[in-house]
């Protein structure tokens, strides 16, 4: 094995710059334009370490056809070495130099092999960098711990690899396989997956090998190879190469403070929206993610305070281009709904009692301007219709519970007395209960006791004696007429205004 620095600078340019190249790479053969013993153009032959090689791989005849067959094929009768140790640094390559692959975005390799001799060993490499540089992946048939033969991931120059190494398939001879291989750098680590099914067999949905190289030489990107050791009799043929062959969009899902928005439905909320955007890509990564606010650039996680209908978008751009994007609807409803009451055309104030001496009817208006909404009324906890008289004496309740679609709730409670009648005014002296109709003569100082009542609400009284203030009770010594007022109103507004005269009269 040969190193240098030199050689190591050169290799470590070398994948670098292939590791740039994202544009799409393509590579089909089927070698049916070379006639047998050709050199088929971009391959060139090397053996282990990056030795000359020329010649050894040709197209030849499809070996389960005969000398008259008319399948071209392309591989080696010759090889070398003996296959000792736990990597095949024996045998040749022949690698196909006119193009690279990144794996970035995946790079894919199917095709079909076959080879006619049980000690015929056979490989596929990737990510290679011969003939300059001794570095590659290797899938190849090779010597097992627990004996016999099996395809199994190998490297070279680079990490290595870790996981389901050995498919455990040992292919049989003079039987055609096909093969497919995929890599990705992903997650800071190549990762490189092959299965092998028998030409003509359904191709199988799992992978037989299943490994990843997370060292920081690992390779990725290179070109495609085969390779064959100890002997010959190993052909390939229907060659395809590609990469990048992510062709799906990233997954964009849009979300408001952590939860997730459902796109096919408006969103309310009832706070500034926090808006955020998630991307998956299961293959490339993700390279962009935009967002939109009502058409206008929006910066993740900072407060839309304005009330509506707003449009978030979310654009993304994979790492080989394929774009998506997401729009959602949220609605910003920071306000209750406004519920006010009213009687014919006075609008009434909830923080105060609306006082009736009639039997009322109660109009009730909700609005809201920035959603819709709900509501229902209750009169003393039963179903209430706005706008139904209110017979019933007595203090009432009208409550309103309006919720809005952003769960704004508005529960707002109207205090309502009715009282359609006047308070009941008692003149009395003693036992002795008077007549407002008749003058009530005494012959003694008369202590006029005056007693209000209101079946329903609380009751203000003036009292006046002769037009000066009296209290109830208070001795009247004068003999004269008197005239003794009560004017009583209740907190509906009733009044009862009667003047009850007396005469003191004590002198025969």
């Amino acid at each position: 094995m040969r190193k240098s620095i030199i050689t190591s600078l050169s290799a470590l340019l070398f994948c670098s710059a292939l590791f740039a190249q994202q544009t799409e790479v393509a590579y089909t053969e089927d070698f049916q334009s070379y006639a047998k013993n050709k050199n088929p153009n971009g391959w060139i032959d090397t053996s282990v370490g990056g030795g000359n090689g020329v010649g050894l791989y040709k197209t030849d005849i499809d070996p389960t056809q005969g000398n008259k067959g008319t399948n071209i094929v392309y591989g080696t009768k010759q090889s070398s070495g003996r296959p000792d140790g736990n990597t095949p640094r024996i045998g040749t390559f022949s690698t196909y130099t006119t193009k690279t692959f990144s794996t970035s975005g995946r790079f894919e390799y199917t095709g079909r092999f076959i080879r006619t001799n049980t000690d015929t060993r056979v490989g596929f490499t990737l990510c290679s960098s011969y003939p300059e540089q001794d570095k590659y992946y290797l899938i190849a048939l090779w010597t097992r711990a627990s004996g016999g033969v099996s395809m199994q991931l190998h490297s070279f120059g680079a990490g290595t690899p870790a996981g389901t190494l050995d498919s455990g398939l040992t292919p049989d001879v003079n039987k055609w396989y096909r093969f497919r291989i995929q890599a990705d750098d992903l997650n800071n680590q190549t990762q490189i997956r092959a299965r092998f099914w028998v030409d003509g067999a359904p191709e199988p949905t799992t992978w037989s090998i299943d490994g990843a190289d997370a060292a920081a030489t690992r390779l990725k990107s290179g070109r495609i190879g085969i390779w064959s050791a100890v002997k010959g009799d190993f052909y390939v043929d229907d060659l395809f190469a590609k990469s990048p062959v992510d062709h799906t969009a990233p997954v964009v899902t849009i979300y408001e403070s952590d939860k997730l928005l459902d796109p096919a439905v408006i969103t309310p909320i009832n706070h500034d929206a926090i808006l955020d955007a998630k991307v998956t890509d299961d293959i490339s990564g993700v390279a962009t993610i935009t967002m939109k606010v009502d058409g206008v650039a929006y910066t993740p996680k900072t407060p839309v305070t304005v009330e509506g209908v707003h449009t978030v978008r979310a654009d993304a751009v994979d790492k080989v281009g394929n774009t998506s994007f997401l729009e959602a609807k949220v609605l910003v409803d920071k306000t209750k709904p406004l519920v006010v009451f009213s009687e014919g055309t006075t609008t009434l104030d909830p923080s105060k009692l609306a006082a009736f001496k009639f039997d009322p009817k109660i109009g009730i208006t909700v609005t809201d301007n920035v959603s819709k909404f709900t509501w229902a009324a209750t009169l003393d906890g039963q179903p209430y219709v706005a706008g139904t008289p209110i017979p019933t004496d007595g203090f009432h309740d009208i409550r309103v519970v309006a919720t809005d679609e952003a769960k704004n709730v508005a529960d707002l409670t109207l205090h309502v007395l009715v009282d359609k009648v006047k308070p009941v005014v008692v003149f009395s002296e003693g036992d002795k209960v008077l007549d407002p109709t008749k003058v009530e003569p005494f012959k003694f100082d008369p202590r006029i006791a005056i007693k209000v009542t209101d079946a329903t609400s609380k009751v203000t009284t003036t009292i006046t004696l002769d037009g000066a203030p009296y209290t109830s009770g208070t001795l009247i010594t004068t003999d004269a007429f008197h005239d003794i007022r009560v004017v009583a109103t209740d907190e509906a507004g009733n009044v009862t205004d009667v003047t009850q005269r007396i005469l003191v009269d004590k002198v025969a």
